[in-house]
């Protein structure tokens, strides 16, 4: 029974309830009023770093944007990542890590601004991994789209072999590979204004789909209306 976690989340959390309220967002919230040994299992790191194709350099942010904690990750919208490893599925690379464009970035180093001719490449590589894996889709547009996704994973800390200037990318995490089981799937039907949410999760009877005061046998399959993920 939830109800006493989300009278006590009514209690702290001034409107929380009122509204139309997202399943992520309702996440942070609980994990804010958690002890931080409890929060800390949902938390991954992925170090950032900027690659530069016109002077073929990798370099890293100012300190404070090196690396970057997520409470859940998210798969971007416009998908327009590429993954950084070979091994594996792809859902699993993308976890990993992954590169997306950044457009109009000065290079301190070459001076040039990264245009369609000249790239420069925003790299995250997963160097911590989360007790429990949280990933989220975008619930409204294009929701759960690919990279497909298992019902039992594998994920690894991202090599430092990116096949350019790796030298400079080395000397965090390991490789070793740690697995995951899917645990529960929460879904969304509807827009921005009004919707609906159930969700799949595996008990020690099954797997289980609730829906309100419905409930009944399920199987994990991927579906339009997936927003999120949660292995462990």
């Amino acid at each position: 029974d939830a109800t006493p976690v989300l009278t006590e989340l009514m209690r702290t959390c001034p409107g929380f309830g009122g509204r139309q309220e997202d399943a992520a967002e309702g996440l942070i919230l609980l994990l804010d009023k958690m002890h931080p040994d409890v929060s800390r299992l949902f938390e991954s790191v992925y170090r950032m770093d900027i690659y530069c194709d016109s002077c073929r350099d990798v370099m890293r942010p100012n300190v404070g944007q090196q690396a970057h904690n997520e409470t859940m990750i998210y798969v971007p919208i416009e998908r327009n990542f590429v993954t950084i490893d070979t091994s594996g599925n792809p859902f699993e690379q993308f976890l990993a890590g992954h590169m997306s464009r950044l457009d109009a970035w000065p290079c301190p180093k070459c001076g040039v601004v990264s245009d369609e001719n000249h790239a420069a490449m925003r790299i995250a590589r997963l160097i911590k991994r989360p007790e429990i894996l949280v990933v989220a889709f975008n619930k409204y547009d294009l929701k759960w789209r690919g990279p497909e996704y298992g019902q039992n994973i594998e994920l690894k800390n991202a090599s430092p072999e990116l096949g350019f200037r790796a030298a400079q990318m080395d000397g965090d995490g390991d490789s070793c590979r740690a697995k995951y089981s899917l645990t529960g799937v929460i879904r969304h039907y509807g827009g921005h204004e009004s919707g609906h949410y159930n969700v799949v999760c595996r008990r020690p009877s099954g797997v289980w789909l609730f829906d309100d005061a419905v409930a009944g046998n399920a199987d994990f399959r991927a579906e339009i209306g997936d927003y999120m993920l949660i292995y462990s």
